[in-house]
């Protein structure tokens, strides 16, 4: 619906023929550039302007450009919603009152009902699992098993019932010491992987029993724990392993 009324604005508009066409080649230029390397490898394109203009860097994506493509969009047509706004003001000067008529009336409010239709959102969301009742009630600073970036986005919304310090976590980068715990817990528990959780400060592992099947940190709900000075408890969704 919006390319549909932007359309109709270069045709029947408000505005001058001129802004109408500075407008499209807004609209054109801005799409180039949202398509980053995908238009003739971004160059002339997004990749120059990366490399000359300061700032241009640190944007990491340059899809997010395309704000300024729906904004121009919007603007092209808002000129031709407004031409037909008039133009229905205009077919009522003869009428006593000169008013238009309801009927006209009602049809200047169907972009909008036409672009708020179309925006409806129909997206399936899924349900975010409840968080394990072991997690509810261990002491943090706690790593939870299995890690990785999917599984920490889950553990992370599950630690803001008591912003309860955690190991976990996933953002546009992994870091090196989030890492190194990942590939070290694996063989978790064991001499190396503990005595490393031991340096960071953390008091508790959870080793969640339905997510970590066929993960390489599987191992860890039967391994023994022997001589590590590990206290384990076997709960009905976890074992928790508290670090004394």
């Amino acid at each position: 619906m919006l390319y549909g009324l932007a359309f109709a604005g270069l045709v029947m508009s408000v505005w001058k023929v001129r802004q109408r066409l500075l407008l499209f080649g807004g609209v054109v230029l801005t799409i180039v550039l949202a398509m980053g390397t995908k238009f003739f490898g971004g160059r002339p394109g997004y990749m120059t302007l990366y490399d000359i203009l300061p700032g241009w860097s640190g944007i990491r994506t340059p899809g997010r450009l395309v704000i300024w493509t729906t904004l121009l969009l919007a603007i092209l047509a808002a000129g031709a919603v407004t031409a037909f706004v008039e133009q229905a003001r205009t077919v009522s000067e003869d009428r006593v009152p000169s008013r238009p008529h309801p009927l006209l009336r009602l049809a200047t409010l169907i972009p909008v009902v036409l672009v708020l239709m179309e925006g409806l959102n129909v997206t399936e969301h899924p349900v975010v699992p409840l968080q394990p009742a072991s997690m509810a009630t261990a002491q943090g600073p706690m790593l939870v098993l299995p890690s990785d970036p999917l599984m920490d986005m889950k553990v992370m919304v599950w630690s803001t019932d008591r912003m309860t310090p955690i190991v976990n976590g996933n953002s546009g980068f992994t870091p090196a010491t989030l890492g190194e715990i990942r590939e070290l817990c694996k063989t978790f528990p064991d001499q190396a992987s503990v005595d490393r959780l031991r340096a960071l400060g953390v008091k508790t592992v959870l080793v969640l029993r339905e997510e970590v099947k066929g993960t390489p940190y599987e191992a860890a709900l039967t391994a023994p724990a022997d001589g590590l000075g590990l206290q384990r408890t076997e709960a009905q969704d976890a074992v928790v392993f508290t670090l004394n």
